[in-house]
């Protein structure tokens, strides 16, 4: 397993920068409107950078979208309620939004999931 570093940066399949991983965590801008599943109501990601942060080590996503709003989910709650799912832009795994803490500007973190915490199952 190697270990995650603050330089590692993830690609989507056009070659473009879409996130970094940080502190065990990858970080990505997301637009709600575009990125957001609407049914069911979720957040995915590449099913490849998936595997990469489970062969990493790595904690988690955490998505920051428009309104500085925080998303985040661990790769644990992926492999338990995770879904994969292929709608033209390759295979990617979906966690509906009952799975992923919340964190709205200017709120302090709060946990969705009894038993879960920041860095996974408590």
């Amino acid at each position: 397993m190697s270990q995650p570093n603050s330089n590692t940066v993830f690609y989507n399949p056009r070659g473009q920068v879409v996130g970094t991983l940080q502190g065990g965590w990858l970080y990505k801008t997301v637009d709600t409107s575009k990125h957001q599943l609407h049914s069911p109501r979720a957040w995915a990601i590449d099913a490849e950078h998936l595997d990469r942060l489970r062969a990493m080590g790595a904690a988690g996503v955490r998505l920051t979208d428009e309104t500085g709003t925080v998303w985040t989910a661990t790769v644990a709650a992926f492999d338990r309620w995770g879904r994969a799912f292929n709608r033209r832009h390759g295979w990617q795994v979906f966690l509906t939004l009952p799975y992923w803490t919340v964190k709205r500007p200017g709120e302090t973190w709060q946990a969705t999931l009894p038993g879960f915490d920041m860095m996974g199952v408590a």
